[in-house]
């Protein structure tokens, strides 16, 4: 059984730059915790921090509670998978998986046993001849899989595995790797940009920015009680709405209870709301009136977004049907709520259940 445990990791670099800023993460056996945020956030460092790739200003990395802040990268008993797969191209398949095992003097029948088994288990058994110019981006990512679950190691590291594939591969690697890694009970730290990765892979999920951990939770809790405006406009897509307004002025539609506290609201407040918790109605009828100045459809579903009279930023809406409204008409809008309240420095104050009409100022 493997656990790590990252402990005040902090990364400052010549010159005085901080990227990273008290990193606390404890990750238990066997769980995939999936680390995403914008590029520059600090999440590829933190990978390489764990790795043993990037030096470590201050903290400390324990895996199975002994510290290896000081144990280089082959010593940590680690995997990791690269983004551009890191495959020997002028050995076969067969060569770059059995390529650790030689290293370590494995016995030869002990390496085509593993090799083999290992194939199966990836579905690239009738690939192991080929040299990596033979082979899709798919199953390169596959063979890269291959060398890091050869191993055996304690900890897989996953820096944007998928982010070279196409958009349909991505759907159908991160369901493998997903199965793979629960099938092998492998404690896993994964980074990525990609919201939809990591919604749908973690067990719990780390959204960072700036270099500091903004919260840490299942991807439902981190979607439905963000801790922080910067968590609420990053997890969703299409991302939330925010409009704007003084706690000392609310529209009479807003309900002067939050559920999650009693403490009084005071100063600057954002209020959001998620596209799907919008609905089109017929002008004059709802408690925004605007117009539509685009439609992106999507299927069964359009992104609609309404630009309110009198004010110059958009709302998105999320309209399910196949009967989609059409730009430059006029509509209402009904705010059918949750609604996320935060204060002016992005802090999480209540969810709020429901609104009834808006004299809010509109945030982009």
């Amino acid at each position: 059984m493997a656990t790590l445990e990252l402990r005040r990791l902090r990364k400052r670099y010549a010159g005085g730059a901080e990227v990273l800023h008290d990193i606390e993460l404890n990750i238990d056996h066997g769980e995939m915790i999936v680390v995403v945020g914008p590029s520059g956030c600090g999440k590829s460092t933190l990978l390489r921090m764990v790795a043993g790739l990037e030096t470590i200003s201050s903290g400390e990395i324990v895996i199975n509670g002994e510290c290896v802040n000081a144990q280089e990268p082959a010593e940590r008993d680690i995997a990791m998978v690269f983004q551009n797969y890191a495959l020997y191209p002028h050995m076969s398949v067969f060569d770059n998986l059995a390529y650790s095992l030689k290293n370590r003097r494995t016995p030869k029948d002990e390496i085509s046993r593993r090799v083999n088994e290992t194939a199966q288990l990836l579905d690239i058994a009738a690939l192991l001849d080929r040299k990596p110019r033979q082979l899709s981006g798919g199953q390169r990512q596959r063979v890269a899989m291959g060398r890091a679950v050869i191993r055996q190691p304690q900890v897989f590291l996953f820096d944007e595995p998928l982010s070279n594939l196409d958009a349909s591969l991505r759907v159908q690697m991160r369901q493998d790797i997903r199965a793979l890694q629960k099938r092998l009970d492998i404690t896993s730290l994964y980074v990525t940009h990609d919201q939809t990765e990591a919604m749908t892979m973690a067990d719990r999920l780390v959204v960072m920015n700036a270099g500091r951990i903004e919260q840490i939770g299942t991807p439902m809790t981190l979607f439905r009680k963000p801790a922080t405006r910067f968590v609420a406009g990053f997890i969703g897509s299409p991302a939330m709405n925010f409009l704007s307004g003084n706690a000392g002025d609310l529209p009479g539609w807003l309900p002067r209870v939050p559920e999650e506290t009693t403490e009084p609201l005071t100063g600057d407040i954002s209020i959001g709301i998620r596209p799907e918790h919008i609905a089109l109605t017929t002008p004059n009828a709802g408690q925004i009136d605007g117009h539509i100045e685009l439609v992106e459809p999507l299927g069964s579903e359009s992104l609609v977004h309404v630009r309110p009279t009198g004010h110059e930023s958009r709302l998105v809406v999320r309209h399910v049907g196949t009967e989609q409204p059409d730009a430059g008409q006029r509509t209402g809008l009904n705010l059918q709520g949750p609604f996320h309240l935060f204060d002016h420095h992005g802090q999480r104050l209540a969810t709020r259940p429901r609104l009834a009409d808006t004299t809010c100022s509109m945030e982009p």
